[in-house]
């Protein structure tokens, strides 16, 4: 599910709208990577720093080309996914980049190429930008891939603070001081407390990136109680800063509000690693029966199935997996 409704059309809305509109340009074989990254970016989104786009938000009816021409052409962002199904790709390289690069060149947009899996790029178009993340390695070699993937985040933020940031419009009522504050305890209380508690080993970088998207989930969700992706942005930052009673809550709220696969599938992450192995297994089964091709934490799933002695269908996990395009970290 994307984290934001279907944009409308750049002549229905302020290109300013919601900071840097960013672009991706990927290979469809890399969509679990893609997925990933927008999970990691909601942070800025609703922070206001950033809105996205991709091509799975063409509507039924739309002519896919054209759509893809139009967001192209009025992103601030673009981020080149590579990999070697990037470079495959007609489309993604011949069309995409070159004229990504272009508005680049006339210093239209930012081009920010993102190395997913080992490939050969030397003298390519994009090889003389700077890549994230930010040590070159590529994302699929990162054991910690959420760690990978905060370092993009960490690198886009950077690129999208070039851009103005609208002023946010106060709401239709505006809450006096100290109700405001009885509903943002009231929001604590129902995730078990203050979310900042015996953080584990990270980088202070990262758990200010953390702490500060978990600020942006509560001022979203003091606008709206009921909006589910905030609530699985919260469990998602709340679970990297190792938080999982309180991210557990987050996303039982999350799919109240609406029952979506990336919600199940944070879910089970944080039953994995609290080693609860029979409800992780159960979470990862639901979402996958709602959408077959979910991005999971593969590793998790098939820990925890061989955990609990099913090693048959661990491997037969494993298989279907690899035919998603997964590879094992190293």
């Amino acid at each position: 599910m994307a984290l934001e409704p279907p944009l409308e059309p750049f002549a229905l809305r302020s290109e300013q709208a919601r900071g840097a509109f960013v672009f991706f340009s990927y290979a469809h074989q890399d969509k679990r990577f893609r997925d990933k990254l927008e999970a990691h970016l909601s942070n800025l989104k609703y922070r206001g720093l950033i809105s996205t786009w991709h091509d799975r938000e063409i509507r039924a009816g739309e002519e896919w080309a054209q759509q893809i021409d139009i967001y192209l052409n009025k992103a601030h962002i673009i981020l080149l996914l590579i990999s070697s199904d990037f470079m495959a790709s007609e489309y993604c390289y011949s069309i995409e980049m070159k004229r990504a690069l272009e508005r680049h060149e006339q210093g239209e947009a930012d081009v920010v190429p993102i190395l997913l899996r080992p490939v050969l790029y030397t003298d390519a178009p994009f090889a003389k930008l700077e890549m994230l993340p930010t040590n070159g390695k590529p994302v699929i070699r990162w054991r910690d891939r959420d760690s990978a993937f905060f370092d993009i985040a960490c690198g886009i933020e950077t690129v999208a603070q070039k851009y103005p940031i609208p002023p946010v419009p106060p709401p239709a009522r505006a809450l006096p001081g100290e109700r405001l504050l009885r509903l943002i305890i009231s929001i604590l209380d129902s995730l078990g407390g203050p979310a900042i508690v015996a953080i584990p080993a990270r980088s202070a970088r990262e758990r200010r990136y953390y702490e500060e998207a978990i600020e942006a989930y509560r001022r979203a969700l003091s606008r709206n109680p009921s909006d589910g992706d905030a609530h699985r942005g919260m469990g998602n930052a709340l679970y990297a800063l190792g938080h999982y009673d309180q991210a557990l809550d987050a996303f039982a709220q999350a799919i109240n509000c609406d029952t979506t696969p990336a919600a199940y599938a944070g879910l089970g992450d944080v039953f994995a690693r609290l080693r609860r192995y029979s409800e992780a297994v159960a979470a990862y089964e639901r979402a996958i029966e709602l959408d077959p091709t979910v991005t999971l934490n593969y590793d998790d799933f098939i820990r925890s199935l061989r955990a609990l002695g099913r090693k048959d269908e661990a491997e037969q996990v494993h298989a279907r997996a690899k035919q998603l395009g997964y590879e094992d970290e190293e």
